[in-house]
């Protein structure tokens, strides 16, 4: 009955169990250290295993994420730069567009004056009118200057009409045909009323208002002969 463990026993006193066990912790305590390294089913954790490591490792990081950064920005300062210099390209090109249209409504214009003063001459010379001169309608801006019995404040409403309409016609070169007949309409009324000027103006002054007031109306209608 106690036969097996008294033969364990005598094994263990005589050095069979005892000297495998007592060697390997020996060896333990005499072994050089070694880097820790866990391994786990083939796969290995790379951690640092002094602190200089963990030193390098931690500044070349830094390297790392500073040369990236870097280059992050380089490349968002030359996408900036690119889209100034497409910015400054697309209002060079408006400029130049700008400046095109201009010259050609400019020419356009002109033109437009000197077809209508052309108009003018031929159809005063039927009508025995002599047109305006340039000090009493300049062309390119179309202000009037307006006679002393025109001039009154009574007639402000009518003169700011007539200004309007030439001031118009001098930056497109000519009215609409509802501006023409409204202007024209209000030129032959503002003639009517001037059959009973008050003093201090007399009726030369209101026979030669009227033949100005008609001067412009015919200044407006040659653009439509």
């Amino acid at each position: 009955m106690f036969g097996r463990p008294r033969q364990l026993y005598k094994s263990f006193c005589s050095g069979g169990l005892w000297q495998a066990p007592l060697l390997t912790v020996v060896w333990a305590m005499i072994a050089p250290p070694q880097t820790a390294t866990a391994q786990f089913f083939g796969f290995t954790d790379n951690k640092a295993a002094t602190v200089g490591e963990s030193h390098a490792r931690g500044v070349a990081d830094l390297i790392r994420s500073q040369s990236q950064a870097n280059y992050t920005n380089a490349a968002a300062i030359g996408q900036l730069e690119n889209a100034r210099t497409t910015y400054l390209q697309n209002r060079a090109l408006a400029a130049q567009t700008y400046m095109a249209n201009k010259k050609i409504s400019d020419e356009y214009r002109e033109e437009k004056h000197a077809e209508s003063r052309r108009k003018l001459a031929a159809y005063m010379q039927e009508v025995k009118q002599p047109p305006l001169t340039s000090s009493e309608l300049y062309q390119d801006t179309g202000n009037v200057t307006w006679l002393p019995i025109l001039a009154q404040p009574k007639y402000a409403e009518a003169r700011e009409v007539v200004d309007k309409a030439f001031a118009k016609r001098a930056k497109t070169g000519t009215l609409s045909s509802t501006e023409y007949m409204q202007t024209s309409l209000l030129l032959n009324e503002w003639r009517r009323d001037l059959v009973q000027p008050q003093p201090p103006f007399t009726k030369n002054d209101a026979r030669e208002a009227a033949r100005f007031l008609n001067r412009l109306d015919t200044e407006l209608k040659s653009d439509y002969q």
